[in-house]
Formats: structure tokens, sequence, C-alpha cells
């Protein structure tokens, strides 16, 4: 039954000076305002006769009381990893009453901690334990769908007063959905805002993450709380209003584009704890978005360090933010391009990469030879580490401009590395589709001594190529898995099949 849900059921669940007082936006919002929202917020479509008859066939009574008690009463999951994988070994346990124990708390855990030792589990030579393992696992399934389908019809109904009750729920599963609701309503959900504010401080990510995104959907309700939380002694709450004014910027639910802000933002960058500062750049970014050069100094700035050897890693992470905040300015940060190319020289691969990164999208118009060449040089260090992937990355953005990058980018694939040989593939496409070293070098990838995602993103690529890579055909049709009981090889037989069937049209 589980294979049936709908996508909202499950997508809930796989899923940073004194106070400053802003006016609040008042009336009808603005074109601009309503030509964000549909451009950055999604809503969940209910199927209200799904979701019920879903219910009804897990024993479930769909009318808002029966649903708030239900989700009330699940119990706080286990978390610690190895408590997960013991009691995945107690199934096996001589004791029945253990065995019934493990398989409750097992299933309370929920989807987002089902431990990889429960699916070796449910393969085991020892029936009753594959048996369990997979009752447990089934159990994980319509738990989850219960959660995500009750929330779906709260939501549909506009029950905030409900869904606000749930955000002080023993289960974590339930206060995420919860706020993730809250949110959808938008300014409706206004008075669940205290709330929301209480969860930003659990210690479970997917909570605070939901309630941080609840409060700047709510609106400009919420934007003077949200603000305020720039004041707050944690250095995690500070972060996490950072990245909720930067949408509540982008959505235009703060006053004059943010502009107010900014002196305060840019003196976060400056001096503010380490995780805070590394926040900060999105932020300024944001307002930056809306033509704000002097949000755009700022980030220049930013990439700039005097002594890095007293500075923590996060600090150094300020730096990289930078440029891929200046990177989010897309082609208005063109004037950054002098200070960025300075910055793909420095000795920090991280920063180097992102610098890379941020020219790839900047300059993807108008790439120079000069500049192809500096980045094929930071691909070809074997000392750049993570930098190389993203200079491959800011390669293929070029496309054909970066031609005389392909011999680089062709040495570059035959390198044992987990991220590398993708995005040379991906570059080399973009770049040079139709030759023939471009295609040989796919079908190299499709050999069964390359990794698996190696091997399934090549057949990606040739799907992408189309008719020009008809040379691939035989290639392709031999590196098929026969064995398709592990999930790797059904994925790829997919991948393949997909990757012909483009081929031959």
């Amino acid at each position: 039954m589980h294979a049936n849900y709908s996508t909202s059921a499950l997508s809930v669940m796989l899923l940073s000076f004194g106070p400053l007082l802003l006016p609040i936006s008042a009336g009808e919002p603005s074109a601009k305002r309503a030509e964000r929202e549909k451009k950055y917020l999604s809503h969940t479509k209910v199927d209200v006769q799904a979701a019920e008859g879903y219910l009804a066939t897990t024993g479930l009574k769909s009318d808002s009381e029966s649903l708030l008690k239900f989700l009330q009463g699940l119990p706080t999951e286990e978390t610690d990893r190895r408590t997960l994988a013991g009691l995945v070994e107690q199934l096996g346990s001589d004791d029945f009453q253990t065995r019934e124990a493990a398989s409750r708390r097992l299933t309370a855990a929920g989807i987002r901690r089902m431990p990889v030792e429960l699916e070796r589990a449910a393969n085991s030579k020892d029936p009753e334990v594959a048996k369990r393992a997979k009752d447990c696992r089934e159990a994980i399934y319509t738990r989850n769908g219960q959660i995500g389908m009750a929330r779906d019809l709260l939501l549909q109904r506009k029950s905030v007063s409900a869904l606000q009750a749930l955000l002080k729920a023993d289960s974590t599963d339930v206060r995420q959905v919860a706020a993730l609701g809250l949110g959808e309503l938008g300014q409706d959900a206004e008075p669940a805002i205290p709330d929301l504010v209480k969860n930003l401080q659990s210690e479970d990510v997917a909570v605070s993450g939901a309630a941080n995104e609840a409060l700047w959907r709510i609106g400009p309700g919420a934007t003077k709380t949200i603000v305020g939380l720039l004041d707050d002694k944690r250095p995690i709450i500070r972060v996490r209003a950072l990245e909720a004014i930067a949408w509540q910027v982008r959505l235009a639910y703060v006053p004059d584009d943010g502009k107010e802000l900014l002196p305060r933002l840019i003196e976060m960058m400056k001096k503010e704890e380490p995780k805070v500062r590394r926040a900060a750049p999105q932020t300024v970014s944001a307002i930056g978005q809306e033509g704000n050069k002097e949000a755009l100094t700022a980030l220049v700035e930013a990439l700039k360090f005097e002594d890095k050897a007293r500075l923590d890693k996060d600090e150094l992470a300020v730096p990289s933010s930078a440029a891929l905040a200046l990177l989010q300015l897309d082609e208005g940060a063109k004037p950054a391009i002098p200070a960025l190319i300075e910055a793909m020289h420095d000795r920090d691969n991280q920063l180097a990469g992102q610098a890379a990164r941020a020219l790839g999208t900047i300059c993807r118009h108008d790439a120079d030879e000069t500049l192809v060449k500096a980045i094929t040089a930071v691909l070809g260090d074997k000392n750049r580490g993570e930098a190389r992937g993203l200079a491959a990355m800011a390669l293929g953005n070029f496309g054909t401009s970066a031609k005389n990058a392909v011999p680089a980018l062709l040495d570059a694939l035959k390198e044992t590395d987990e991220v590398l040989p993708a995005n040379c593939m991906h570059a080399i496409v973009e770049i040079a589709p139709t030759d023939e070293k471009v295609i040989n070098a796919l079908i190299s990838e499709l050999e069964d001594t390359k990794p698996a995602a190696d091997r399934r993103f090549a057949a990606g690529c040739l799907g992408r190529i189309g008719p020009p890579a008809k040379a691939a055909l035989p290639a392709l049709r031999r590196a098929i898995p026969g064995d398709l009981t592990r999930g790797d090889d059904a994925q790829l037989k997919i991948d393949i099949d997909q990757a012909i069937k483009r081929i031959s049209k």
C-alpha cells in the first residue's frame, strides 16, 4: 500500500547593535510580492478523497479530532544510531518480549531514522528475523503515510489551531510536518509564531528547519519577530534568522528590499561568531539581488582575509560563502570578476573552487580564452582537491567557449575520485557533445570496473547527446546488468534503457 502514497505525504518526511524594528507592510500584496510568491512558493495539492481513503485502510478516522489525537499520541523517536542498530539485532533475541519491544521501538523511529541494518535483516536467513524486519519496515512506511495524510487533511481544512497544537507533540516527525503545514497557510498562521520560534531551538535539524521555513513563509506579519531573532544569544538562532531574512527579502516581505538591514548584516559578516559570519553573505546577497551596490561591495571585501593562519574552519568558510553569494547575483556580480579571479588563485581550495564556480555562472555568456585557461589550470592541479570538480562545472557552463579545455577534462576523467569524473562528464557533454573523443570517453566509463554511480552518469550523458552517440549503443547494451537484485544495478538498467531509447530516435 505504501507504494501508492501521494507525493505530498512522502515528501513531507523526506525532508541557517540593538533591536531593530521594521515597519510592517499593510494592505494587499504588491504586484512584485505576488510575482515572487508565484516564483518561490509551492503548495501541497491535497486529494481529500484519496487521503481519507488511505487513512481508512489503516484503521484511522479522518475527522480533525481523531487525527489530532493520533498525532499527539505518537511517541518521541529514538535517534541514536547505535541504539537503533542494537534494536535490529534484538529482533533475533531468544526472548519473545525483547523481540516484541525491539519491533515497537523500531517502528516508532520513523522513516527519517530507519537504520540500514533493518534492510539487511529483511534478507536474513532466519525466517523470524526476516519477517519481523519486513513487518517493521512496512509499519514504518504506514506510520509515515498516516502522518503525511493526516497533516494534508488538517492543512486542507486550514486547521491552524490543530497544527499549532502539534508543535508541542512528543514526536519530532509530527512537529516537523506541523511546522511545514503552518508555513503553507501563510499569514493565516500568524497566531503560531511564538510556538514556531520555540521549535527553532529544537536539536532536531528537520524540526528547526521546518519552523524556520514556516516563519518566513508566514509573510510580513513575521518580519518583526524574525529580525528580533538577530539579537538572540544563541548563534544557531541568529543563523536561522539570517536564512529567514534572506527568503523574506526575495519574497518582497521586507520593507525597502532590506536596505535598512544592510549595514547591520555587513557588520555581522565582520564581527560575529564564525558560524553567523558564514551565514551572513547569503542574506547580503539576497539584498544585492535587488540591485543594491553596497551589498556587492561588501561581498567582494568578504572574499579577503589578511591572516588566515589565525582563523578557525568556520571563519575560513566565510570567503567561500561570499563567493557563493556572488554566484547568486549572477551577471549582476560582473564588477566582482577581478576579485573572484584573484580568489581562485588562493591557497584555500574551498575558496578557489567556489570562486571558479561563481565565475562559471557570472561569465557563462562571455567567457574569454584567458578565463578558460585560468580555470583549466585549477582543474589540472592535482593538489587542488575539491576545487577541481567545481572548476570542471564552471568550464561546462561556458559551453563551446571552453573547447580548449576538453583535453584537460578528458585527462581528469580518467582519475579515481568520487566527484571529479561526473563533473568532467557533464562538462564535456556541454562543451563538445558530438566530438568522437568525448563519446569514446563516455563509453569507457560504462565498463563494469567503474563505480556504479559513474556508469549511471555516463549512460545519462550519452542519452543527452542523443542520435549522434549511436556508436555507443553496443557498449550500452553490453553494460546492462544481468543481476537486478541490487538497487544500483536496477537503477543502472533503467538509465541505460532510457539512454538507448533517446539515442535510437
